[in-house]
């Protein structure tokens, strides 16, 4: 499991923005329990902009709020339905939907970041602008750590935007 000491060597300390918590009633509207590591992990992060393109979600966010994102990821499915018709974007489903995927972050140019039940855990999956859909076949914390040191694998977003240090801007 990684720890916010982890992600701290990359993106400094923890902000501590947020109140821990405010899962209960975001995954009540999702209809899933998510992994401890995702939550403990936002709680110590908050809401922030990694490296001024990817937007990260907390559920007591006021900029990057992840009931918001629900509406985001609805605003692009939608779009994306009315140019090919009836194609599956994704490979699974996404809120309303029962037993959903859960989408915890966005780029600034339109990609999606989920997670997604697997049998063993949940794993980062990113829908890409141009309809490509990656599986990273990790959890949470693992990608996120992978990406931040520049051991991009499948479902990596960072690759094009590598900043030394790495910058993490934690939003309210």
């Amino acid at each position: 499991m990684v720890t916010p000491s982890q992600l701290a060597h990359f993106i400094g300390p923890p902000s501590r923005l947020h109140a821990p918590g405010g899962w209960v009633e975001h995954e009540e509207a999702l209809g899933r329990t998510l992994p401890d590591e995702y939550k403990n992990l936002m709680d110590a992060f908050g809401a922030g902009i990694l490296n001024g393109m990817l937007m990260i979600g907390h559920p007591y966010s006021v900029e990057l709020n992840l009931a918001d994102m629900f509406s985001i990821q609805s605003d692009h499915l939608s779009y994306l339905r009315s140019l090919e018709g009836e194609r599956d974007w994704l490979p699974y489903p996404v809120v309303p939907e029962p037993e959903p995927m859960h989408m915890w972050a966005y780029s600034d140019v339109g990609d999606l970041c989920f997670l997604v039940p697997k049998a063993e855990q949940w794993e980062v999956g990113i829908w890409r602008r141009e309809g490509a859909w990656k599986e990273s076949g990790v959890g949470f914390g693992d990608w996120l750590l992978r990406e931040l040191r520049g051991e991009h694998g499948p479902g990596n977003l960072l690759r094009h935007l590598r900043l030394e240090p790495m910058q993490y801007q934690p939003q309210p």
